[in-house]
C-alpha cells in the first residue's frame, strides 16, 4: 500500500500496513496492563464494587486486555467487537491467562435493534481504549450507537468510556503541526502506557477529522486513521441529544481535577 500523504515525511523507511486493527493487535501497544489498572486511581474499582455480581459488557474488546483483566478478577463479562479478526487473538490471550471469554460480534450502529442483546441486560458497559465515539465519523451513527448502549443498560447502570484530549489537539493545532512527532504532547500514563516501541501523533488536524499516524519503531511499520475530534463539549452535546438527562461524571487521566495537560478524558454515565 502506498504511503499516506499526511504521514510520508515522518515514515521514511517504514512500511505501511494494510489494516490498523491487525497492526495494533499485539498487547505490547497497550503497555503494562497491571500498571494501567493501577493508574485508574480506583475509579473503575469504585464502579465495580457497587454491585454484588454485575453483568458487564466490554464494548470494544480488541485483543481482550480489559475483558481478561475483569475475568481474572472473577467478573461476568461479555466481550463484544465488530471485527471477527480479533476472536482468535482474544481466545489466545485468554488461554494464556486461564480465563474463558464469552464473545459476541456486533457493530455498535446495530445495538439499538440487535437481537443479540436484550433490553437492560447489563449493569456496566465499558468502552476503553479511545474508540467511542471517535471511530464513528457521522453524527447520526454516534448518536444511534449511544442509544443502543443505553438500551442494553439497566436503570442505575453505568456506561464508562474514554477519548483523547481533543480540546488540546484542536486548540494547539498550529504548534503541533509545525513538527507533530516532536511537538505532540503525550504523557503516556494511563490508557496506553507509554511504550518506546510505538509513537502516535496527529499529522492533519481539522474540526471534523484528526488524522493520526501510528509507528512501530522496532518493526519499521506504520498505519494511520482519521478520527472524529470528540471534544468535551461535543461529547456532552452527543449525550444530551442521544439519551437526555443522565448523571454524568468526567475525569481527566482518571483524576477529578482537570490538570494543565492530560492525555485522555473519561466519561461515566449513570442511567437514571
Amino acid at each position: 500500500m502506498s504511503n499516506c500523504e499526511y504521514c510520508y515525511k515522518y515514515t521514511e523507511g517504514f512500511l505501511k500496513t494494510p489494516d490498523l486493527d491487525k497492526f495494533l493487535a499485539g498487547g505490547e501497544y497497550h503497555g503494562d496492563l497491571n500498571l494501567r489498572w493501577e493508574r485508574m486511581n480506583g475509579i473503575i474499582d469504585e464502579i465495580l464494587k457497587k454491585y454484588d455480581s454485575p453483568k458487564i459488557i466490554d464494548l470494544a474488546t480488541g485483543c481482550g486486555c480489559d475483558s481478561i483483566a475483569l475475568l481474572k478478577r472473577g467478573y461476568n463479562v461479555i466481550s463484544n467487537d465488530v471485527n471477527e479478526f480479533f476472536i482468535p487473538i482474544i481466545l489466545g490471550n485468554a488461554k494464556e491467562n486461564n480465563v474463558f471469554p464469552q464473545i459476541r460480534i456486533e457493530d455498535w450502529r446495530n445495538f439499538l435493534n440487535s437481537d443479540k442483546y436484550k433490553d437492560e441486560e447489563f449493569d456496566i458497559a465499558f468502552i476503553l481504549g479511545n474508540s467511542f465515539p471517535n471511530y464513528l465519523m457521522k453524527k447520526e451513527e454516534r448518536e444511534v450507537a449511544l442509544r443502543g448502549f443505553w438500551r442494553i443498560l439497566k436503570h442505575g447502570g453505568v456506561l464508562f468510556f474514554d477519548t483523547r484530549n481533543y480540546d488540546y489537539i484542536l486548540n494547539d493545532r498550529e504548534d503541533i503541526l509545525k513538527n507533530p512527532e516532536v511537538n505532540f504532547k503525550y504523557l503516556g500514563n494511563t490508557t496506553f502506557i507509554k511504550n518506546n516501541n510505538y509513537k502516535i501523533f496527529p499529522t492533519a488536524i481539522g474540526k471534523e477529522a484528526v488524522h493520526f499516524c501510528v509507528k512501530n519503531i522496532l518493526a519499521k511499520q506504520y498505519d494511520c486513521k482519521d478520527l472524529w475530534p470528540a471534544t468535551e463539549n461535543r461529547v456532552r452535546e452527543m449525550i444530551e441529544n442521544s439519551v437526555g438527562e443522565v448523571n454524568l461524571e468526567i475525569f481527566y487521566d482518571y483524576n477529578k481535577e482537570k490538570p494543565g495537560h492530560y492525555d485522555f478524558i473519561q466519561y461515566k454515565l449513570t442511567k437514571l
